[in-house]
Order: C-alpha cells, then structure tokens, then sequence
C-alpha cells in the first residue's frame, strides 16, 4: 500500500505543506512583518490570481480535458475539488477564529490560498507540467500576496495550499485515478475493503 499509493505525489505534496504549516508557526509574525507590504500590499493582486486560476481550472478541464478523460466528468471533478476546498477552509476558519494580522478574523486557514492551490493542482492533473507548472506559480504568488498584503499569516497560506491540493488530488483520484495507465490514488472496492481489515486489525 506504501509504495502504490502514499509515495505519489497527490500525497507527498499535501503532507509536505501541511507539515511546513505547522513548523512555520513559531515564526509567523515575524515573517508576516518582514513581508508585508514589499509589494505595496494591495490585495487585488491576490484576488486577480485566486480568479484566473480558477477560471483557468474549469476552462482548461472542460474545453481541453486531457488524454483519455472526457469534459462531462472533468467538469464534475472541478467542481466536487473546489467544492470540497471551500467546505473545508470555511469549516475550519469558523473552528479557529484566528485573528488577522492587521485586523478580523476568521485567518487560519487562507482561502484565497487554498482556492488558488485547488485550480493549480487540477491543471497540472489535467493538462500536465506545460501549464501546470505556472499555475503552481501563480498559486505560490497569491498565498505569498495574503501575507504580503496583511491578510494572513505564512502558516494560514501553507495550510491553505495544503486543503486545495488535497481537495483536487482526491477528486481527481475518484474520477481518474482508478482508470488503466492513469497514476492516480484511487482504490476500488476491493482495495478499501483490504485497507479497511489492515486498519481494524492495526488498532
């Protein structure tokens, strides 16, 4: 089970910004005060990235969905991603009601932050590294505009990034990854029902 499914990379990449969540919180204020406003701290920035990416996302996915998938369940697997994205974070903002660096509430986690890594993570899936590199790019620039323009903590972009890949990873997993020469992480029937003895006997 290690090696087909908690190796990949719809794994490894949540798991990994999660972890840097957790570790960069004892030094969140000071990053979030060096950071701000080096780029004169105007939000729209983040919004115009959080938007095009996911008007990209859903454009790209349906119009040009990729090899051996079909626009119908592309469009399915968008929306179930950023549905599930958006569920999440506003769950947990209304469970932590972390304070905002400058002012409000409701900081942990950033949705902005987790919106943006949902629509990266979809067009790497989807249309592979060619446009899913820059859209990774322009995720990391909308989390890291949160922080620079005084709305987040480094830790709230860090654990947003981690709810959107996530959120995507496992959708697309469910519509794709169980699809011959697909290399996703879904498990079929069969597999759950093995994973499901190895954890009752395991506890």
């Amino acid at each position: 089970m290690w090696d087909q499914y908690l190796t990949q990379p719809a794994v490894i990449l949540p798991i990994s910004l999660a972890v840097a969540a957790v570790v960069v919180i004892p030094f969140d204020h000071r990053l979030a005060d060096h950071w701000q406003g080096l780029l004169g701290g105007n939000q729209n920035l983040s919004n115009i990235g959080v938007y095009t990416l996911i008007g990209a996302s859903a454009l790209t996915g349906v119009l040009f969905p990729g090899d051996g998938r079909n626009s119908w369940d592309q469009g399915w697997t968008v929306a179930e991603s950023f549905l599930a994205s958006y569920a999440t974070t506003s769950v947990l903002k209304a469970s932590v009601s972390r304070l905002r660096p400058e002012h409000g509430t409701h900081s942990f986690p950033s949705g902005h932050s987790s919106m943006a890594f949902t629509g990266a993570t979809l067009m790497d899936l989807n249309s592979g590294p060619f446009l899913g590199i820059p859209a990774y790019g322009l995720a990391a620039f909308t989390a890291f505009e949160r922080v620079e323009s005084g709305r987040h903590f480094p830790s709230d972009v860090l654990a947003g990034a981690a709810i959107g890949t996530l959120s995507a990873g496992i959708f697309d997993a469910l519509h794709w990854g169980g699809k011959p020469g697909k290399g996703g992480i879904a498990l079929d029937v069969q597999d759950l029902h093995s994973v499901a003895i190895q954890v009752g006997f395991g506890f």
